[in-house]
């Protein structure tokens, strides 16, 4: 530096002017400059082009678009809840699959809990909708002798149409003399060609349920008094049997339930009249009428001794 000039007279440099105003703008509040610094600004018209560019109208459809499928969605099996058991006890005879409102093609898978039954047998069959005969087969219960056990089976079948609305038949058969002593269906629809859709059944209470005579019990003479209750997918009547030890007919009934309206649970009480020779063991039975095919929809029994 000239020593002839005093220092308040020495031109301060550019760089220093520029920190000098960062700081006074600084001690002001205001926002500081940076160097040579440009503000960048996107014009509106180029923004809202390349937008426009980045989505280009698909083509119209012709014969030559590729189509898509879509299969339609199934709703998952789930378990139907049975009538309510106010009063009636378990089913002793039940079909786990299929359930209500399923549609199986060939084989049928059944399952299903009950017995005892003699010797362990079970008989399955299939009735169509002109009453013929699609499946007939004996298996037996998954169980030790004189237990309830699970029934585990396939029935194969055949017709000539592409579906049809079928009763499913399953009955045990009484330990002591070999007789039928429970019968239960179930309505499902069979196809020869399409999708399955085979939906669980649970356990509920016993349809049709004899109170009175109980199980085993004897039987003072004719007329035995029947009492009972449970529901009907019928308008009814019920049918009240008296059977002598080979299965013979002896005595029958008809028994209305105490409500009119199909699958509401009611009661019913009847007096049976029946002829013996001699007194011996027999059985009480009651049982629901299929109008179409005409056939059992429902049956339960009870082994007595039946006084002459």
């Amino acid at each position: 530096m000239p020593e002839h000039l005093p220092p308040q007279w020495i031109r301060p440099s550019r760089a220093w002017r520029l920190v000098l105003l960062a700081g006074l703008l600084g001690a002001c509040g205001a926002p500081p400059l940076l160097a040579d610094s440009t503000p960048s600004v996107v014009p509106p018209t180029l923004a809202l082009t390349e937008t426009l560019a980045a989505s280009p109208t698909p083509p119209p459809y012709t014969d030559a678009t590729p189509p898509i499928v879509l299969d339609v969605p199934l709703p998952s099996p789930t378990p139907i809840p049975a009538t309510p058991s106010i009063g009636l006890p378990a089913e002793r005879l039940s079909i786990y699959e299929p359930g209500p409102g399923s549609q199986a093609l060939s084989p049928l898978r059944v399952t299903g809990f009950g017995g005892p039954s003699f010797q362990g047998r079970v008989r399955l069959r299939l009735i169509g909708e002109q009453g013929d005969i699609l499946a007939d087969r004996t298996t037996f219960l998954q169980a030790m002798p004189d237990l309830a056990g699970r029934i585990y089976t396939d029935l194969t079948f055949s017709f000539p149409w592409v579906a049809q609305t079928v009763r499913l038949e399953v009955m045990t058969f009484s330990t002591r003399d070999g007789q039928m002593d429970h019968l239960t269906t179930r309505t499902v629809v069979l196809l020869t060609t399409g999708t399955a859709l085979v939906y669980p059944g649970i356990g509920g209470a016993e349809k049709i349920t004899i109170f009175s005579p109980r199980a085993n019990g004897y039987v003072r003479g004719s007329p035995v008094t029947v009492r009972g209750g449970g529901w009907l997918d019928t308008p009814g009547p019920l049918v009240v049997e008296v059977l002598d030890r080979n299965g013979n007919v002896v005595g029958s009934a008809t028994a209305a339930l105490s409500t009119s309206n199909p699958g509401e649970v009611g009661s019913f009480e009847v007096q049976v009249p029946y002829t013996l020779e001699n007194s011996q063991y027999g059985r009480i039975a009651v049982y629901e009428q299929a109008i179409s095919p005409p056939g059992i929809l429902h049956y339960s029994s009870v082994d007595v001794y039946l006084a002459r």
